[in-house]
């Protein structure tokens, strides 16, 4: 297997180590959490308490009945996942065979490509011409217009 190796962000710590500032003045926008403070978190969580020693139901009905209803579908449409990384390997494992091909429009998230090598699937780059969004999967090649 030819995967590339995983580059792991820098911690909180590291970027304010890094530029010499304290840690709680790192503002994060680039792994997906929330900038803001979460004072408002205990009153909430505190009433559950009691059960965060026990796995919620393998299921995640409640979540996903939320979630659906919220979306306008049903639950057996949402799949619920510990991030987007176990929800990318998840699809890649669907749906990805050996010998398969994979693409995704370039510059992109880097796990597309490997979770697609790890399953045995050929990962093409596709780059972005223009703002119509037209695509060109190498140099030689015409553009490839998304089908409507």
């Amino acid at each position: 297997m030819n995967a590339p190796n995983y580059q792991w962000q820098p911690s909180s710590e590291q970027i304010a180590e890094r530029h010499g500032i304290p840690a709680d003045r790192v503002v994060r926008f680039d792994q997906n959490t929330s900038p803001f403070s979460t004072d408002w978190a205990p009153s909430i969580v505190a009433p559950m308490a009691r059960t965060l020693n026990e796995y919620p139901a393998a299921s995640y009905l409640p979540l996903r009945e939320a979630a659906a209803n919220f979306l306008g579908t049903t639950s057996e449409h949402i799949v619920p996942g510990a991030g987007v990384d176990e929800i990318v390997l998840l699809v890649a494992k669907a749906f990805l065979r050996e010998g398969a091909r994979a693409c995704a429009a370039i510059p992109t998230y880097p796990l597309y490509e490997i979770a697609s090598l790890q399953h045995g699937a050929e990962f093409l780059g596709v780059n972005v011409l223009d703002r119509s969004w037209s695509f060109l999967l190498n140099p030689s090649a015409r553009p490839l217009k998304p089908q409507r």
